[in-house]
């Protein structure tokens, strides 16, 4: 469902936070990739992302103890 878009991995990465306030974490990345922007559509899309791996841990946890 979401191929391709490395903000999709900023959510794993900050689990349980919020990785604009990882600023070791940018730092590393945009030597990288160059500096992540978080405008609209990035956060919108973080909220989404975050709400789908947080529902799919919350729907696991029966089934895998």
């Amino acid at each position: 469902m979401f191929w391709g878009d490395p903000v999709a991995d900023f959510v794993s990465l900050a689990l349980l936070g919020n990785v604009e306030d990882d600023a070791d974490f940018l730092s590393g990345y945009a030597t990288v990739a160059g500096p992540p922007r978080f405008d609209g559509s990035v956060r919108l899309r973080l909220a989404l992302y975050r709400a789908s791996l947080y529902l799919i841990m919350l729907v696991e946890a029966v089934p895998r103890g």
